[in-house]
């Protein structure tokens, strides 16, 4: 259908009175009807403050004759139209860039002490605040630890261009960034001192390669970000779940909490056996299965998040750094938290080639050197950009269904020994399920004897011979 619009009203009242007589005298309009309509209003909306009342609208509630508009509605202007009459003063509001200024967001987050001790460590950066009393809150060490791991990032990154001749040699440093790191090494002293703190990020830089200084620039781009995040989920006193991993290990004072499912050493086992059944073993197992479906806590992650995998593979050198230093406090924690990452990673049994991607990804190899290597090792001619895809939908998918797995394993030992079965090939004592069994329907309990790793070696040697 052809519209026949009046193009030559001048005036916004005179094209909504022709359109709203338009849609009376005719109908099945497509969606590319609608928009035209929709543009013929628009264009001639000139005043910001301008109100259209769409209540009484006669064709508010017209649909077309194909499904789409309505998505189409929602995905043009990001839900800022609820109909084809909108206020332009709105969407220019809602398209507006928040422009985050530090001292802005501890004004507006009440952080008056915080104002004091920053204006008094920028007068003297080096030294210490005579009778000055601060005192740090969760929300405090949050937003300063953000802080932190950005100006560290951010001094790191120039010191590097400075000495690769990657940055202008009258461009120095910014002073700010030295103040700003003096607060830091002062807010969380003795960890370190301002000068170590110094000296460290200079010999880290001069370590980096070509290849680290590009991710430790997206990741700075990252933590930016971040702040966008931690101000919007900061309400009152209570602080949500962050999504930057890194943020739990930065520093002493902002460590983690705990982690889900499980949090125990006797749950890590490779087989099952009687000794599992005896009550004081379910009792532990009830504690902990109490402590999984538990909502989670401030600073706690889960193993069951994607995310939260994938961003502790990313962590888990650098975790294991940090346990080396004497100075580090939460050693217990993070060595319980990689042993719980290694048992995940061991229980999936990777082929070779996907071992190989999974240790590449955790040691920061680029994708491009990834694929040679498969292809020269493995004869797979796997492009770039499917390496992440392997890498997130196959790898870290396949480690998350493996912690499902052991949280459901942990219920059938509740369950009592009546729910497992022994393997007649490998003898081992096993659940009594299809995750671990074949099903067979002329079996008494509707499994095979044998186990599905036995039946898999039986099969690869079949095929071998």
């Amino acid at each position: 259908m052809r519209l026949n619009l009046d193009f030559k009203l001048d005036t916004l009242e005179e094209r909504l009175q022709y359109l709203d007589d338009y849609i009376k005298n005719n109908k099945d309009f497509t969606d590319a009807n609608l928009e035209m309509m929709a543009n013929y209003i628009l264009w001639k909306v000139e005043d910001p403050d301008f109100e259209v009342d769409s209540n009484n609208s006669p064709w508010k509630n017209r649909e077309s004759k194909h499904i789409s508009w309505q998505a189409m509605q929602e995905e043009e202007l990001e839900g800022n139209r609820k109909s084809i009459y909108f206020q332009i003063s709105e969407v220019q509001e809602k398209g507006k860039k928040r422009k985050l200024i530090r001292e802005e967001i501890l004004k507006k987050l009440n952080f008056p002490d915080c104002i004091e001790t920053i204006n008094a460590i920028l007068n003297n950066p080096t030294g210490e605040i005579p009778g000055h009393d601060f005192v740090l809150n969760e929300q405090k060490i949050a937003w300063f630890t953000l802080w932190g791991q950005i100006d560290k990032t951010e001094y790191a990154v120039q010191t590097w261009e400075l000495l690769n001749g990657r940055r202008r040699a009258d461009l120095p440093i910014r002073q700010e960034l030295y103040e700003r790191l003096a607060f830091f090494a002062f807010l969380f002293k003795p960890f370190p001192t301002y000068q170590e703190l110094i000296d460290d990020l200079n010999k880290m830089a001069e370590k980096w390669d070509g290849y680290t200084a590009l991710k430790k620039k997206r990741q700075l781009v990252t933590l930016r970000t971040e702040q966008y995040s931690l101000l919007d989920s900061l309400q009152g006193e209570a602080l949500q779940k962050h999504g930057n991993i890194g943020l739990y290990w930065d520093e002493p004072n902002s460590g983690l909490n705990g982690f889900k499912p499980f949090m125990s050493k006797e749950l890590l086992f490779d087989d099952f056996s009687d000794a599992q059944f005896s009550r004081q073993y379910q009792n532990l197992c009830i504690k902990q299965l109490q402590y999984a479906d538990a909502p989670l806590g401030p600073k706690e992650i889960d193993f069951r998040d994607p995310k939260t995998v994938r961003n502790l593979l990313a962590a888990r050198d650098d975790l294991l750094t940090s346990m080396e230093s004497e100075a580090y406090q939460e050693y217990e924690i993070t060595s319980l938290l990689i042993k719980y990452l290694d048992f995940y990673i061991k229980k999936c049994n990777f082929t070779p080639d996907l071992s190989y991607i999974l240790n590449a990804k955790m040691n920061g190899t680029p994708n491009r050197q990834i694929s040679e290597y498969l292809k020269i090792n493995f004869g797979l001619n796997y492009k770039e950009n499917y390496i992440s895809t392997i890498f997130t939908k196959r790898i870290i998918n396949t480690i998350v269904k493996e912690v499902e797995k052991h949280y459901r394993d942990i219920e059938r030992i509740l369950m009592g020994r009546s729910v497992f079965k022994i393997c007649s090939c490998c003898g081992k004592l096993l659940p009594r399920s299809p995750e671990y069994f074949n099903r067979r329907a002329t079996s008494n309990d509707g499994f095979f004897n044998y186990c599905k790793n036995c039946k898999n070696k039986k099969k690869a040697i079949k095929e071998m011979e």
